[in-house]
């Protein structure tokens, strides 16, 4: 649905009569055609004025019962200030194909417009292939393809976007954006800040071995095993740089098993007693 006010961007009064319009926006598609444009910096700029110009005036047009005659006596106007008629047509039909006033199912009019036929696609990929950085073969079913497509990305190279172009036998160009998403590995999951993967586990740590330090073994994401040292007294978490991706951390949240008394009660009483006695010499 047209939502915005061609008035405003064609720059006429609401009541203008076709005429008018059909200067307005002659006027503006002449100065920002983005035949005119091709080289310069403001390219962009110029084609987008182009486009809201051409959607306003399409939207005034079609809701008005004398557009018939000024639809042709417009495409006739423009035509003859550009010396390539075709450039012209395919510029305007990209802008009309870019909107919502053409359907895109019909694969000619990529074709003819030279534009791209876009698609976008996820992957999941686990832990193991984006630390590893593995290969994944990628057997693609595409819109306008009549037979699958293969691709093959690198995990971590591809994370967490990566684009690809395949040429299809019509030599109509298909740009393919693949999200890669992650999937977790048993008791891990992970943080992603811009291209850096934190990943994030959680260990148990007692009394004694928040006083004492604390050695253990993992199994990491890579299904190694790897060695953990956590220095005394580290609270809350404790962060190892470079073991994430592209500079990542892993991140072990302490998770601290309180003195219960289950566990106070399997000391005897004399041992309670020398228990009792070194906390009151550390607290008071």
């Amino acid at each position: 649905m047209y939502n915005k006010n061609p008035y405003i961007i064609l720059g006429i009064d609401n009541n203008a009569t076709i005429s008018e319009i059909k200067k307005a926006y002659k006027k503006i598609a002449l100065e920002n055609h983005p035949d005119k444009h091709h080289f310069s910096k403001d390219k962009d700029k110029h084609a987008e004025k182009f486009r809201e110009a051409s959607e306003a005036y399409s939207f005034l047009i079609n809701n008005n019962t004398e557009n018939n005659e000024y639809w042709k006596s417009m495409w006739d106007d423009i035509k003859q200030d550009y010396n390539n008629e075709n450039s012209f047509l395919k510029n305007l039909a990209k802008i009309f194909v870019n909107s919502e006033y053409i359907n895109k199912n019909n694969k000619n009019i990529f074709k003819y417009t030279n534009l791209p036929i876009t698609h976008n696609i996820s992957v999941n990929v686990s832990y193991i292939e984006i630390y590893n950085n593995l290969e994944k073969k990628l057997r693609l079913i595409l819109k306008h393809i009549n037979e699958p497509i293969y691709i093959k990305i690198k995990c971590k190279d591809a994370f967490p976007i990566t684009n690809k172009i395949y040429i299809d036998d019509e030599d109509i160009e298909h740009q393919i954006t693949i999200k890669i998403n992650l999937k977790k590995f048993k008791n891990f999951k992970h943080i992603i800040t811009d291209d850096k993967i934190d990943f994030i586990t959680t260990i148990d740590l007692n009394l004694l071995d928040i006083i004492n330090g604390y050695n253990t073994k993992i199994m990491y994401i890579d299904n190694t095993e790897r060695d953990i040292y956590i220095p005394p007294f580290t609270y809350n978490k404790y962060e190892i740089k470079n073991l994430g991706i592209n500079n990542g951390s892993l991140i072990l949240n302490i998770n601290y098993i309180k003195l219960t008394e289950q566990y106070y009660n399997k000391l005897n009483d004399n041992d309670k007693h020398k228990f009792l006695e070194l906390l009151y010499k550390i607290f008071k």
